[in-house]
């Protein structure tokens, strides 16, 4: 007589649950990443840093060496320092001066300082009272 190995109904529901939410998770991850990157770039803009687009193979090779979604300075042969941001899933390359660095910088700290105002107020808030909405 041939026995006949059948999964629990519990252990498949888990096994089911746990495929479906690995590629949930992974795509949530990439998401967030891509959302930051984003919010990058709208930064480097207001800032004042020139988006170029990549058309040729030598921007292929700059875009190629550049640490993705990273501020990077580059001294150049004159003494002065150029930065740079890359953007490969979108074939882009953000470059500035100094002053468009310290703006981006300058935009950077107010976010947070804004963001940790925002926290410490709802840290203070009594349980269930929602941000926002008068009672």
């Amino acid at each position: 007589m041939e026995k006949t190995t059948a999964m629990n109904p519990p252990r498949l529901l888990a096994l089911i649950s746990l495929l479906c939410a690995v590629p949930l998770l992974l795509t949530g991850c990439a998401l967030l990443k891509q959302g930051a990157a984003e919010a990058d770039e709208r930064r480097l803009l207001k800032a004042g840093f020139q988006e170029e687009k990549v058309t040729s193979f030598a921007d292929t090779e700059v875009l190629r060496q550049l640490p993705p979604n990273k501020v990077v300075s580059i001294e150049q042969s004159n003494q002065t320092v150029i930065y740079k941001y890359a953007d490969p899933a979108n074939g882009r390359i953000f470059v500035g001066n100094e002053e468009n660095f310290l703006k981006y910088k300058e935009i950077v700290a107010k976010e947070r300082a804004k963001n940790a105002a925002k926290m410490a107020e709802i840290g203070s808030m009594p349980p269930g009272r929602i941000p926002g909405m008068a009672r």
